[in-house]
């Protein structure tokens, strides 16, 4: 039971829908006057109260480190980010459903870089021939960056996001087998859209590709479909859904549109894990973005 308090999304959402059921049905039970129905009501209401409650609490704890963890979260911090995260599932059931999973991802472990290691991934990132072939790499203010390490299944990446200018960003990447790969996107309030990658130390556009050469035993090609163009509204919901990007996307729904900027560069780091899980925000067309060989496990 413990275990899917605040991380069962299924369980989460029957609870709230449940909450919301029982307190039509307490009013309409004390508008009828009918006791034994108030009596049962009651007790329905209290029920879903308590577990409501504690998801949302369980919730909220188990993703503390994902709110630009500091050690010792402070009390009244907590009670804020709480609120923020309840305004912002209540606005998800007024804008409508969360998009429905076409695939079951691959569980996936993230954590973020550390501030000494970072700075080292930083200085990685500005030699970088994918990095200077997108962008003017000696203009760029490195200062708001985040960093993640990234492991699904046997593939592991290393993802920095380095805001550009208003409405776009970059993000590069360098994968356990030390190829890299950069992207540099575009976004409005409605949608974010691929500019430019390159792969490799070339650019590349949105087509197919494969490993090449072909992998060799014990190797294996790991691909990844990306996307042309995303719905925000869509895609950022969806993450919320799976825990990825906490806070500041909770702040974003809620309506703190300075927010936004910070969650999409979040969930961009972690974009070919969440083309899969949020495959139906896509607006424009699919491609192979990436193939590399990794390891059999």
């Amino acid at each position: 039971m413990r275990e899917k308090l605040g991380s069962c999304s299924f369980c989460i959402r029957w609870s709230t829908r449940g909450f919301a059921i029982s307190i039509l049905l307490l009013i309409a039970s004390i508008y009828l006057r009918i006791t034994p129905l108030i009596v049962i009501s009651a007790a329905v209401f209290t029920f879903f109260s308590v577990l409501t409650t504690l998801h949302f609490i369980f919730y909220v704890r188990r993703r503390e480190k994902c709110i630009r963890r500091v050690s010792g979260e402070s009390r009244r911090r907590f009670i804020s980010t709480a609120f923020k995260l309840v305004a912002g599932l209540a606005l998800y059931s007024i804008i409508g459903r969360i998009p429905r999973v076409i695939a079951q991802p691959e569980p996936i472990e993230s954590v973020e870089i550390p501030e000494r290691q970072l700075k080292e991934f930083i200085e990685e990132a500005k030699k970088s021939v994918d990095l200077r072939n997108i962008a003017d790499v000696e203009k760029l203010d490195f200062s708001g960056s985040r960093g993640f390490i990234i492991k699904t299944g046997s593939d592991t990446q290393w993802a920095l996001a380095i805001p550009v200018a208003e409405g776009s960003f970059l993000i590069f990447r360098r994968f356990v087998n030390g190829s890299t790969a950069a992207e540099i996107y575009e976004y409005n309030r409605e949608f974010t859209k691929l500019k430019l990658a390159s792969l490799n130390g070339k650019i590349i556009s949105p087509t197919n590709s494969t490993c090449s050469p072909p992998c060799q035993y014990p190797y294996e090609c790991i691909c990844y479909q990306c996307c042309t163009q995303w719905n925000n509204q869509c895609l950022i919901l969806c993450a919320i859904e799976h825990g990825i990007c906490g806070a500041s996307c909770i702040d974003c729904v809620a309506g703190n549109y300075v927010s936004c900027a910070a969650c999409l560069f979040c969930i961009f780091t972690y974009i070919y894990w969440l083309a899969q899980a949020c495959h139906s925000c896509c607006v424009g067309s699919w491609y192979t973005c990436n193939c590399h060989c990794v390891r059999i496990r």
